[in-house]
């Protein structure tokens, strides 16, 4: 009754996937050894969403936090990665399906909600698998009941282009102990009303500032510089504008000139030697700065040559 092959599952995780709630009754009635099967199909069973069929299998012995492992060929409803090893939970399969009434039945009765599962070298957790698929209530129920909020967890809203979710977020996690340059990531992604929301919160703007011209977010380059970064900034061997030369954002060239920038001799050499015409021809618009990055700023070569010799 329990016995999986490579390509199908046992009956009785057939008709829980299915919410077959007096199927699965039937065949445990009839199970050689009862306390051998509810918790292998709990997890089927939350893909349903149906909480009298999860509450029959608790009653019948169930561990809320069972983790089902993958053996054989990937069951789509329960592993959406492919590849053995996956690990799920009854919790994590009702979050990523969005089952709210399930989720807060099963935090109710104590599952864990830190619990994490997936691959054993890339666990998440409830709440990631409900950030990933935005299903905000769900989310809401596991913060209330303790789930645990991680940097990576805005991570992967801010790739979502989440706003609403994101102010919930920030909210109760602030952004005092982020590790992460969350404006780096709205930079990248190209969201304007998120980096608005973010800017002024000490992320590194600068660092935003060659990311946005690195994956041609114009508007992005635009809002921090409006917003006071330095255009002429450099980072090591590294400018604004060179940045924006060898990625040919004719667009953020103009942006940066409008806004100041200045090009620096070498940058500018660079332009005229290697690059099309017209980039060379926009790059000649900019006023030169007198002196070159390395005589501006000599501590950014130390510190870079004296890590290259180490």
């Amino acid at each position: 009754m329990d016995d999986d092959t490579r390509s199908t599952l046992a009956p009785i995780k057939e008709a829980a996937l299915k919410g077959h709630t007096h199927v699965v009754k039937y065949l445990l009635s009839h199970a050689p050894n009862l306390h051998a099967y509810p918790s292998s199909v709990l997890p089927f069973a939350a893909v349903s969403g149906d909480t009298t069929l999860v509450s029959m299998l608790l009653g019948h012995g169930a561990d809320i936090d069972y983790k089902y492992i993958e053996q054989h060929d990937p069951r789509e409803a329960l592993n959406p990665y492919g590849g053995r090893g996956h690990e799920s939970t009854a919790l994590s399969i009702a979050a990523r399906y969005g089952h709210l009434a399930l989720v807060n039945f099963l935090l109710a009765n104590g599952s864990d909600g830190n619990l994490k599962t997936g691959f054993p070298d890339l666990c998440t957790s409830p709440l990631y698998l409900a950030l990933e698929k935005g299903h905000d209530e769900v989310i809401k129920a596991l913060l209330a009941h303790g789930a645990y909020l991680e940097d990576g967890h805005l991570w992967e809203v801010i790739l979502q282009c989440n706003k609403k979710t994101l102010e919930m977020l920030l909210a109760k996690h602030g952004t005092d102990k982020c590790q992460i340059n969350l404006l780096e990531v709205a930079a990248e992604v190209g969201d304007t009303e998120i980096s608005q929301m973010l800017l002024g919160k000490g992320f590194d703007q600068e660092q935003a500032l060659f990311t946005a011209i690195e994956h041609g977010q114009e508007e992005i380059v635009t809002l921090l510089l409006v917003h006071g970064t330095d255009p002429d900034l450099p980072s090591i061997r590294e400018s604004a504008i060179s940045k924006a030369i060898i990625q040919r954002h004719i667009g953020i060239m103009e942006v940066l000139l409008r806004h100041g920038a200045k090009i620096y001799p070498e940058n500018l050499k660079s332009a005229k030697t290697f690059a099309p015409e017209h980039i060379g021809w926009l790059a000649e618009q900019f006023p030169v700065h007198s002196l070159s990055i390395r005589a501006m700023f000599p501590a950014l070569y130390n510190v870079w040559e004296e890590g290259w010799r180490s």
